[in-house]
């Protein structure tokens, strides 16, 4: 468990650091991290995730600037991976599960930023299930060729961003996990989109797509059994 701790958030500041490359290259790999701003390499006792943010009241230590709220979250929700890893009865491997898990978050917290996906982490996620397996190719491309034509069809409707982490996700989840992560996705995003016409009293939102692809995979996978495909809520 305090490994898990300690790993997950470290795991988060890594991936969410490639978020920001612009030119992903191998050697980044070895590359000490740097501060986002002057560039001056952390040192690594402080590079200990949550408690570092906290002590350092959300700034860098070489220059004393704003650190991004950001960090902070991804970190904090990076642990609630072990929540999802204890109780989840997915039929998919643990590495699998992990690697969706923080792919996911990353991109939620990139897209609430800037309102654009990094396509270098898809790149990323589907080279790696590849080699973890299981990877659903003809699904993959069938569900891919669909969602490309669906968006030719009505660009005002959704992000291309979006498009590209739901074709993403074809390829890694079982057909009847992928359409549940759809469902749950627009219905949280609809509950969302009415309470704040309602609190705020205006029409004019922009609501980036991710953090609720991210809460639904979750809400998959926590409620699974209670889903019951295949004899229940859902017939597959």
């Amino acid at each position: 468990m305090l490994t898990q701790l300690i790993l997950y958030p470290v795991v988060f500041s890594f991936l969410f650091q490639i978020t920001h490359i612009k030119e992903l290259s191998l050697k980044y790999l070895f590359c000490r991290s740097k501060c986002d701003f002057c560039q001056k390499p952390i040192s690594i006792i402080y590079l200990i995730p949550i408690i570092n943010f906290i002590v350092l009241k959300g700034k860098t230590l070489c220059c004393k600037r704003k650190l991004k709220q950001s960090y902070f979250w991804g970190e904090l929700l990076a642990c609630g991976l072990i929540i999802i890893l204890s109780m989840t009865e997915l039929p998919l491997k643990n590495s699998v599960i992990m690697l969706i898990y923080f792919s996911l978050l990353v991109l939620a917290l990139y897209d609430l930023e800037t309102y654009t996906i990094p396509i270098h982490i898809p790149i990323i996620v589907l080279i790696t299930t590849m080699i973890l397996g299981p990877f659903y190719y003809l699904q993959g491309f069938g569900i891919t060729i669909f969602l490309h034509l669906f968006f030719y069809c009505c660009k005002n409707q959704i992000g291309y961003g979006d498009i590209l982490i739901f074709s993403m996700l074809s390829f890694l989840l079982p057909l009847h996990i992928f359409f549940s992560v759809i469902w749950f996705t627009f219905i949280i995003s609809g509950c969302f989109s009415i309470a704040y016409i309602i609190v705020k009293h205006s029409l004019n939102l922009k609501i980036p797509l991710v953090p609720f692809i991210f809460c639904a995979f979750n809400t998959v996978a926590l409620c699974y059994p209670l889903l019951k495909f295949g004899g229940g809520i859902f017939e597959y």
